[in-house]
């Protein structure tokens, strides 16, 4: 009785897995055709240094960037919001929580909007990665702006200035996964700016709202909804690396390894001088 009992128990728990599994895939094909809509049609304004999503047919890997949609009109997007809002519950209930887990967050939704100020400011996390590593991160990477590009083409929109740029960062990226693989070197460091943004929403009524954005992202809706960025000033390091790097687009930095502690040891007695002065 026990033996069946067990068994029984564990086919109920893989029951249960498996349905968890597709209500999570339905809800980020749901997710992804929602924000490829609403970054097509709408004012888009990422909060992270890196741009667009990467969106899989089968919504398994996508892949999201923070942003707030700006738009005057919420209708067009209330029957996908509707079926995550749906999903959501199901998936709630099949693990018997009442708080959402990060994989189905719904998307921040505020309406009665009339301007949003955004605070913000940069950190760098550093990592330090094994070459497979690192290739793997580039390769994501790769396959994101590969992306969107796609979307250029889709639309037609060739003539869009950001077509351009986006090409561009597509070639220096395989450009630096080409110089990284041919490196000597096993170990590299790979750092990544960070963005921190907090926005402060005013509202028509005069309230103002500080949401936390999910990387889903944040619907804003009025009739002019207008953003503006308040960057604030940070006192420079005095033990900022210089080292030669295999890539720099502003927003990820890759050494090797050597080279980067090379310039780590050299930063920090140059900061040790400066302070004996």
């Amino acid at each position: 009785m026990l033996g069946r009992s067990s068994k029984e128990s564990q086919r109920a728990m893989t029951d249960k897995l498996q349905k968890v599994r597709q209500h999570y895939g339905h809800f980020h094909r749901v997710l992804g055709e929602l924000l490829t809509t609403l970054v097509d049609q709408e004012h888009t304004h990422w909060l992270t240094p890196a741009q667009g999503h990467t969106i899989t047919p089968d919504g398994q890997d996508n892949g999201y960037h923070k942003a707030i949609y700006a738009l005057s009109n919420l209708e067009p997007y209330k029957d996908a919001l509707s079926k995550l809002a749906a999903v959501q519950t199901d998936v709630l209930q099949l693990l018997g929580r009442s708080k959402a887990t990060p994989g189905v967050l719904l998307p921040t939704v505020l309406e009665g909007v009339q301007f949003i100020r955004l605070n913000a400011h940069t950190n760098r996390i550093s990592e330090r990665l094994e070459k497979p590593q690192t290739l793997g991160r580039l390769d994501k990477l790769i396959t994101q702006q590969q992306t969107n590009l796609d979307q250029f083409r889709r639309h037609q929109t060739l003539h869009d200035p950001r077509f351009d740029k986006v090409a561009a960062e597509l070639k220096a990226l395989e450009d630096a996964r080409k110089r990284i693989k041919a490196s000597k070197e096993e170990t590299f460091r790979f750092r990544t700016a960070q963005a921190k943004v907090l926005p402060y929403i005013y509202l028509q009524d005069g309230g103002v709202a500080t949401p936390y954005v999910n990387d889903h992202g944040l619907l804003a809706v009025g009739p002019e909804v207008t953003i503006t960025v308040n960057t604030a000033r940070r006192r420079g390091r005095s033990d900022k690396i210089d080292a030669p790097t295999l890539f720099d687009d502003g927003y990820i930095t890759i050494y090797e390894e050597s080279t980067w502690q090379a310039g780590k040891e050299a930063a920090g007695t140059a900061g040790a001088s400066r302070e004996n002065l």
